[in-house]
């Protein structure tokens, strides 16, 4: 079975290197300890895709240096 587009569309852009690099906070770094195992790698795509990707639906600027990252895990928001 092939990958899907999008898919090797972010596979292809993560040869190049990333736009920034996201830090957790020791209160987000807890959060994710909260979360299930395949909650928690559904952010991490998320995250490591919105490097690559801008993605309004999981990424956006909220004010200066603040921005929200957004993930969806079976339909509800994370």
């Amino acid at each position: 079975m092939f990958p899907e587009k999008e898919t090797i569309k972010f596979e292809i852009k993560k040869l190049v290197n990333p736009k920034f690099k996201v830090v957790f906070t020791e209160e987000a770094a807890n959060f994710l300890d909260s979360l299930s195992e395949k909650a928690r790698n559904k952010v991490f795509f998320n995250n490591d895709k919105a490097t690559f990707v801008n993605d309004p639906e999981i990424f956006k600027k909220m004010e200066d240096d603040i921005w929200e990252f957004r993930t969806l895990y079976q339909r509800q928001a994370i």
